[in-house]
């Protein structure tokens, strides 16, 4: 009975520490988002779709959803409740299902990625106001141009595209944003001596969110693992105090 007893605390604290674990993934999520959000950092969600909080705003759901779920697994050691171990033994479960199916369509649908992107990007383009560069969506394609020293799209020739609202005026004929342009000029032209950037922005653009997915799923593998083990922990331990019970009773 002791050997029971040694075997049932110690799956508690085991389960204990990995909810501890997951706390702190979900503050760190948390801080991410609300980063995000502060210090406009998501200048590449402007560009591709014009919603610059959705990248934060999911984050830190995402980051507060992971510190409930975590605070219901250490409740439930703690008080060794059955009841809330199966909670959140089932929880964490469906919450494992849903990333493991999110995770299997976004490969399926990985090689798609440019085609949306391009898409994006020339929408959110056409839409750029020449008489509101202080806006989020002129501030955020400056941003992106001068980071990447690039120009438009796919080249410097879908600012003067059908629709764009810089080509509406005949006195941008010839012209570009500043940002097109490495000099600080009153006017950006495709001339000589000017620093002109004459590639486009869309690989560097598709380049920089493989990176980016690529280091959220190694993040995103990182918690499955621990959730994972998290269910084995408190079904484990729920299995023990449910043993410990029935001896009792006999």
């Amino acid at each position: 009975m002791a050997a029971a007893q040694g075997c049932c605390a110690c799956v508690k604290y085991l389960l204990f520490l990995f909810n501890l674990l997951f706390v702190l993934m979900g503050l760190g999520c948390v801080g991410i988002g609300i980063y995000s959000l502060v210090h406009n950092a998501s200048d590449l969600a402007v560009v591709i779709d014009n919603t610059q909080g959705t990248f934060g705003g999911l984050t830190i759901a995402v980051g507060v959803l992971v510190c409930m779920l975590a605070a219901a697994g250490c409740c439930g050691a703690v008080t060794e409740h059955r009841a809330s171990l199966l909670f959140y033994a089932i929880a964490l479960s469906v919450v494992l299902v849903i990333e493991v199916a999110a995770g299997g369509v976004g490969y399926h649908y990985r090689s798609q990625l440019r085609g949306v992107i391009d898409k994006g990007m020339k929408s959110t383009l056409k839409a750029y106001d020449p008489a509101e560069l202080s806006n989020n969506l002129e501030k955020s394609w400056d941003g992106i141009q001068k980071t990447f020293g690039c120009c438009g799209v796919d080249d410097p020739t879908d600012w003067h595209a059908d629709g764009t609202k810089w080509s509406g005026s005949p006195l941008r004929i010839g012209t570009y944003p500043l940002s097109c342009c490495s000099k600080d000029l009153p006017v950006c032209e495709n001339i000589p001596g000017v620093g002109f950037r004459s590639k486009g922005c869309l690989p560097h653009v598709e380049d920089t969110l493989k990176h980016r997915w690529g280091v959220f799923a190694g993040i995103a593998i990182a918690i499955a693992v621990i959730q994972l083990f998290g269910i084995i922990f408190a079904c484990g331990l729920r299995h023990n105090l449910g043993s410990h019970q029935d001896y009792y009773r006999v």
